[in-house]
């Protein structure tokens, strides 16, 4: 009988959205969660879906066979890191037609791919005892059952490479259900990205981003450990966001004022360049960028001002519509 081996190896701010814009140019929004599954890219969908994760499926059991190594049996303690990689590898299928066809993942089809991928876990398992055609000693085929008992309780885990491996018994049914758990959560991970772009209504199509320019503001290094040093380095932070959202201000206003050359003029100054100096260690950047729509050409110029060593806390956001004129001009300028 093929043993399964099971190694858990030791490894290693919320913020409000943009508005949502109708300049007239075609509907733009971005959406935190969809409800709808146009009818056109559903079947599409769910087929690519079940084919990656059939691949991930593949190269897991090929893994186990081959070089021992089961990639859901791979912890970070207490982290299933292997089943959460494994799931969002299988959950690329999805990715990759809902952002080809314009599909919105809404709950629906989230709560969908977990089941799919539940069940093709489980699917995996009777795989892998028809594979290893176990019997038991005295020759007779072993069941379905008795060799998932005997597998499960059978996992292993060390606490560090030079450490001997422990089997857990009983405790193995709690690890498949973390990895099952790990599995089916990741598999949607890739959708969860798409949540979060910003999408056209009229056309039915996820808007491209591209950034035209990058800034930096605030004192350098990081805030010191002495009060009267840190009150200083607060009152420079301070001063610097005023900066930095007085620049936003100006792009906004010339920028729905029509002024588009004076907006490229001041992307294309040093303040704005897209090679930040090297060795610069301001506490602020303000990354500005196009998001447009490749079919109506609807789109906008954003910004945000955030925080370099936490680039998820944005400090500031700006938002203004564009044509498509405007759009393609200010896009030459991060080619320039």
């Amino acid at each position: 009988m093929q043993d399964r081996r099971n190694k858990l190896d030791v490894g290693a701010t919320g913020r409000d959205e943009p508005p949502t814009l109708d300049p007239g140019l075609g509907h733009l929004e971005r959406p935190e969660l969809a409800t709808a599954l146009p009818p056109q890219g559903g079947l599409l969908l769910l087929n690519a879906g079940i084919a990656t994760t059939a691949v991930a499926l593949a190269i897991n059991t090929f893994a186990l066979f081959v070089f021992g190594q089961d990639i859901l049996g791979w912890y970070a303690p207490p982290v299933p890191a292997g089943a959460i990689a494994l799931g969002a590898a299988a959950g690329v299928g999805y990715w990759g037609v809902a952002l080809w066809r314009g599909v919105r993942p809404g709950l629906g089809l989230q709560i969908g791919v977990v089941i799919v991928a539940a069940v093709a876990l489980l699917t995996a398992n009777v795989i892998e005892w028809i594979v290893a055609q176990p019997v038991w000693d005295d020759g007779t085929p072993m069941g379905f059952f008795a060799f998932y008992d005997i597998t499960t309780r059978g996992m292993s885990f060390s606490t560090s490479s030079h450490a001997p491996p422990k089997t857990v018994g009983a405790w193995g049914y709690a690890l498949r259900a973390v990895e099952l758990a790990g599995f089916s959560l990741g598999s949607i991970v890739p959708l969860r990205m798409l949540c979060r772009r910003s999408y056209c209504e009229s056309c039915g199509r996820y808007l491209k981003h591209r950034t035209i320019g990058r800034a930096r503001f605030g004192p350098k290094g990081g805030r010191p450990l002495r009060r009267a040093a840190r009150a200083a380095y607060d009152a420079e932070m301070e001063s610097a966001v005023g900066a930095a959202e007085e620049k936003m201000s100006s792009l906004v206003e010339e920028i729905d004022s029509g002024r588009t050359a004076e907006a490229i003029a001041a992307l294309e100054s040093p303040m704005f360049s897209m090679r930040l100096e090297r060795g610069s260690r301001q506490a602020l950047v303000l990354n500005v960028g196009v998001e447009w729509c490749t079919g109506c050409g609807a789109g906008h110029v954003g910004g945000q001002l955030v925080v370099v060593k936490d680039p998820n806390r944005a400090l500031a956001e700006f938002a203004a519509p564009v044509t498509k004129a405007m759009a393609q001009e200010l896009l030459r300028t991060s080619k320039r």
